[in-house]
C-alpha cells in the first residue's frame, strides 16, 4: 500500500498502466499485430493480441524471451491464435518501447 500511495494512488497507477499498454497497442498495431478488443473494452493490466502471420506462440515467446521479454499465451482454444502482454510491475516507458522493438525483430518480415 505504501508503494501505491507513493505512486499517487489508484488513479495514478491506472493511468501509468493505461499509458504503457497504449505504447504496446500502438506499436504492435504499426507492425500489423491487431489487439483482440478495442481499447475501451480492455483491461489496463493485460491485453491480448492476434499472433502475427508466420509465427506461432512458442516461437514468438522464445524469441522475445531471448530479448529479455516474457509474453503470455492465450487461454484454452485461444492459445494458438493469441498472445498477451502485461503492463504490471516495475515497467517503464522505455521498457515498453524496447518491447515493441523486440517484437519487430522477432517477427517474420
Amino acid at each position: 500500500l505504501a508503494e501505491l500511495a507513493e505512486e499517487g494512488g489508484r488513479q495514478a497507477r491506472y493511468g501509468r498502466y493505461r499509458h504503457l499498454l497504449g505504447i504496446a497497442r500502438d506499436g504492435l498495431r504499426a507492425l500489423g499485430i491487431e489487439p483482440l478488443l478495442p481499447r475501451e473494452d480492455c483491461s489496463v493490466v493485460l491485453n491480448a493480441f492476434q499472433l502475427p502471420h508466420g509465427i506461432g506462440y512458442t516461437e514468438l515467446h522464445d524469441r522475445l524471451k531471448d530479448r529479455g521479454f516474457i509474453i503470455y499465451a492465450g487461454q484454452g482454444d485461444l492459445a494458438t491464435t493469441l498472445f498477451r502482454v502485461s503492463a504490471m510491475g516495475a515497467i517503464a516507458v522505455a521498457d515498453m518501447e524496447r518491447f515493441v522493438g523486440a517484437v519487430r525483430g522477432a517477427i517474420p518480415s
